[in-house]
This record gives structure tokens, C-alpha cells and sequence, in this order.
């Protein structure tokens, strides 16, 4: 779904890009060793979303990052001096807004949305649930079936596209679409909103 809005967007389908909203909220926090080596809540789970954003950007590089986070969900993180709850703004050279909120904690389940808007509309990611089944009765107009609970389950075709990528590249030596600067650049990204966090100020993103 969100290579189809990267697309979309790359074939002017939604006109000049303005803006991007990342939602990515887990169903609930991992376990205290898990997150003794995670990195931090913005190298472990935002670090996707920079990466993410950077995608649907293409040749138009992030330049600055303001970011909040909190402690508002669990003890364990909390003990850690870690965040659980976080929100990001960001512009990119040409002046498009991305916007990202986090959180460790989404009791419907892993709550995953890209939205991005420009000057002839906007298109949509959304969740995704088990069925496409809908309720509407007396009590209620629009009742679904739960979202999938967490990334296995969302990402289950993605995995299945990347290793067949994989082994296409290996057999046909071809040229991979992601590179080691696409890794190093959104970890990069987690760092300079760590240091935005840290400051309380706006942080000029520095690639070299």
C-alpha cells in the first residue's frame, strides 16, 4: 500500500506534495530486555517512519527535525529514561511538512496510516484488517473487524516482495533499489530528533 502511494504521488497523481502523516502506534510495549537494547523509542520504532518518509520524498531530503516525546505509557520505559509517546515535525528542502506520532500503545491493534496531501488531492494507507467486513445495524453504522495485531500480520506481503527482491538481485546481480545510505541517512534522522529532543529547539539535519 505504501509503495502504490509513492507511486501515486511520483505520477502527479496528487499534484505538487505539500504534506505527509505518518501514524505508527504498537498494540502494547515490549518486555524490559527487549528495550534495554532497542536503541531508544526514536532508533527502534521512529527510525522506520524516517525511513518511510524519506521514501515518499524521493530526491527531496529532510532538512529539519522538532521532536517531543514522553513517558506516559509504560513504567518500564520510564525506568529506562526512554520514551513511549512521541511526535515529530519535519521539512524537507522543498518546504513539504511530514509530520510523525508514535506511540508504544494502541489497544485496537498496530495502528500503521500514511496520508500524504498535495495540490490536486491526497492519498491515503490505512490499516488493514483480517476481512473486508463491515456491520451496520440499530446500534452501530460501521463496525469492522479488528486490525491486524501487530507488523508480522500488517507486513506479511512486504516480507514475502522483499525476499523475492533478494534472491532476483542475488541470481541476476542486479542493482539493489535500497543502499547503505538509505539505512545511515534515517538513522541520521533518529539522532538529529534526539538532539532536538535534548535541546528543545529545531535541528538542522547534517548528512556528511
Amino acid at each position: 500500500s505504501h509503495r502504490k502511494v509513492k507511486l501515486a504521488k511520483d505520477n502527479g497523481e496528487i499534484g505538487e506534495l505539500e504534506m505527509v502523516i505518518i501514524s505508527s502506534r504498537d498494540p502494547e510495549p515490549p518486555g524490559l530486555d527487549y528495550l534495554k537494547v532497542a536503541g531508544g523509542f526514536f532508533r527502534d520504532t521512529t527510525i522506520h517512519d524516517f525511513d518511510l518518509s524519506r521514501f515518499i520524498l524521493g530526491e527531496d531530503p529532510i532538512v529539519e527535525v522538532f521532536a517531543y516525546g514522553s513517558q506516559l505509557i509504560s513504567q518500564e520505559c520510564k525506568d529506562l529514561g526512554d520514551h513511549d509517546t512521541a511526535m515529530f515535525i519535519m521539512k524537507s528542502q522543498k518546504g513539504v511538512l511530514i509530520h510523525i506520532n508514535n506511540s508504544r500503545r494502541a489497544v485496537y491493534g498496530y495502528d500503521q496510516r500514511v496520508e500524504v496531501f498535495g495540490s490536486k488531492g491526497m492519498m491515503i494507507s490505512n490499516n488493514q484488517s483480517v476481512t473486508s467486513v463491515e456491520k451496520f445495524d440499530h446500534k452501530s453504522t460501521y463496525v469492522k473487524d479488528p486490525i491486524h495485531f501487530f507488523f508480522i500480520e500488517r507486513y506479511d506481503q512486504a516480507y514475502k516482495d522483499q525476499l523475492e527482491a533478494f534472491v532476483n538481485i542475488v541470481i541476476n546481480k542486479e542493482k539493489p533499489s535500497v543502499t547503505f545510505e538509505d539505512g545511515r541517512n534515517a538513522l541520521i534522522l533518529a539522532n538529529a530528533a534526539y538532539e532536538s529532543f535534548e535541546t528543545g529547539k529545531s535541528v538542522r539535519v547534517d548528512y556528511k
